[in-house]
C-alpha cells in the first residue's frame, strides 16, 4: 500500500497562542527584559516546530504522529486499533479524528479528517482481510500435513 501523509492542523487556540507569544517575544526584547525574551522565544521556536512539521504518515502497517523535531514521534498499529471516528461539537472549530488502540484513546487533527478516516478505514479493513485470508491458508496447510502424517 502507498504511504499517505496527512498534516497536522492546528487547533484556533494554538493560533492565538502563537501570536501572543510572538508579540510577548518581540515587547520582551525591545525592552531588553531578556530573562523573558529568552523563554518566550524557545516557546516560540516549540510552537513553530510543531505548525511547520505536525504530520500523520499512514504506512502499510502503522501510524507515524510526528509532532516536531523536538518531540519523539509516535507510532501506533493500524492492527491494534479497535474504533476511528470522527468527533465534531459546538465548541470545536476543527473535526478531530478519535482513535482507540490498546485500551487507550487518542484524539488527533489532521487537516483533512474525513480523508484521514476513509483512508484508515480502508488500510484497516484491507489488514484484517489479509490476516483472515492468512489465517484459512494455515489452516489448510495443518489440515494437509495431518492427511499425510497418518
Amino acid at each position: 500500500m502507498e504511504r499517505r501523509v496527512f498534516k497536522e492542523a492546528l487547533p484556533p487556540a494554538y493560533r492565538i497562542a502563537y501570536i501572543i507569544v510572538a508579540v510577548l517575544c518581540v515587547l520582551c526584547a525591545w525592552l531588553k527584559l531578556m530573562a523573558l525574551a529568552i523563554p518566550t522565544a524557545v516557546l516560540l521556536l516549540l510552537i513553530t516546530d510543531k505548525l511547520i512539521r505536525g504530520e500523520y504518515i499512514l504506512e502499510s502497517q502503522v501510524i507515524i504522529m510526528r509532532r516536531g523535531r523536538f518531540l519523539r514521534d509516535k507510532a501506533v498499529l493500524i492492527t491494534s486499533i479497535e474504533s476511528v471516528s470522527k468527533v465534531s461539537g459546538t465548541r470545536r472549530m476543527l473535526g478531530n479524528v478519535s482513535l482507540t488502540a490498546g485500551g487507550r484513546r487518542l484524539t488527533i487533527n489532521p487537516e483533512n479528517p474525513d480523508s484521514f478516516v476513509e483512508c484508515l478505514t480502508r488500510r484497516m479493513d484491507g489488514l484484517r482481510t489479509e490476516a483472515r485470508h492468512r489465517r484459512t491458508n494455515d489452516d489448510e496447510t495443518t489440515f494437509i500435513r495431518q492427511d499425510h502424517e497418518i
